[in-house]
């Protein structure tokens, strides 16, 4: 039984807490939160002990697991101390503000006798498994083009407004593209050039982006926004095209995944497996609680194993830093950056 403490009690937190309540492997032992109306939440909705700073959990020895949902401006300082303490870590995406922060945290991680995993959720995510599942068994051939599109309305709930601070969050480009940023270089790997092309808002960064990454023998391109009005309805999708087929996704649609195979006008809609929350968070833009708890599930597992996560890379978490800050450099400059 892996002993964990959540770190701030957001959106964010309050999905991970849903899924330790959901784990016969975890126990969610405290939450870590200043602010007193969410360590209330907290206590109402799992009856866990919190408190207010992450140094009151560190010396714990009971636990295993810290679980850093906290603004992305915070997660460098949090990670690496945690990782001190002896604690495997999960932090949240984006893995930090800078590449420079990133470097910092592996560098601990590769001191450090715990484990250290970023929540790039979309790896664990249902339908976006189950296409890099299909990639990579090769029976549609190599991929030759892929386009990624996550739009939203605005972020306005967080606390203190922080998405909302592009010198806190990194803007939509961060915050929000590096999903798909992620789900590419998980299918291809590092691009050889970026081009990207945006709306910058002068007061909230890099709202809308547009970006193009190039590779030898294919091609792949990802939209991410955040700058639509309230009423607007989230969504993401992508679509991969191979010799031998495409693979569709639209989380609007239903069935949401569609494989279709070069020879015939007939398709197919793999079986996914659905995961449900069983308490806590109704808010935010994605209310299937799946990537979340499979993502959890796995770190929980590698822990008790004792070997080190691989589905997720340090090093590719990384380099969608890289990569988000060359898209900037692309955008700012009108050029094609080379990576």
């Amino acid at each position: 039984m892996q002993r964990v403490a959540v770190v701030g009690y957001g959106f964010m937190g309050q999905m991970h807490c849903n899924a330790y309540a959901a784990l016969p492997n975890a126990e969610l032992a405290v939450v870590v939160d200043p602010v007193t109306e969410k360590q209330e939440k907290a206590k109402a909705d799992h009856g866990v002990a919190t408190v207010s700073q992450l140094e009151s959990v560190l010396d714990d020895p009971s636990i295993a697991l810290i679980d850093i949902c906290l603004p992305t401006y915070m997660h460098k300082e949090a990670t690496v101390a945690a990782l001190a303490a002896g604690k495997h870590v999960l932090c949240e995406k984006p893995m930090a503000l800078n590449p420079n922060e990133a470097q910092a945290m592996i560098d601990a991680a590769e001191r450090a006798e715990g484990f250290l995993m970023i929540a790039q959720c979309l790896r664990f995510w249902p339908e976006y498994a189950a296409a890099k599942r299909i990639v990579d068994s090769g029976e549609l051939g190599r991929v030759k083009h892929v386009s990624c599109r996550r739009v939203s309305p605005r972020p306005t709930w967080s606390w203190e407004n922080w998405l909302q601070q592009p010198e806190k969050s990194g803007s939509a480009l961060l915050d929000l593209h590096v999903h798909d940023i992620d789900f590419i270089v998980y299918l291809l790997g590092k691009p050889h050039r970026v081009t990207a092309r945006g709306v910058n808002d002068p007061t909230t960064g890099w709202d809308h982006v547009f970006a193009t990454y190039e590779y030898d023998g294919a091609v792949a391109f990802a939209e991410g926004a955040w700058d639509y009005p309230p009423g607007f309805a989230f969504n993401m999708s992508f679509c991969i095209g191979l010799e031998g087929g495409a693979i569709t996704y639209n989380v609007a649609s239903s069935p949401t995944l569609t494989v279709a195979r070069a020879g015939t006008s007939e398709v197919e809609h793999p079986e996914l497996p659905k995961v449900q929350a069983t308490s806590g968070a109704t808010t935010g833009n994605i209310s299937d609680m799946g990537g979340y708890f499979l993502e959890i599930d796995y770190l929980v597992g590698c822990i008790e194993r004792g070997e080190r996560p691989t589905r997720v890379p340090l090093q590719e978490t990384a380099l969608d830093i890289q990569i988000a800050f060359a898209e900037v450099e692309s955008a700012t400059r009108a050029v094609t950056v080379a990576l």
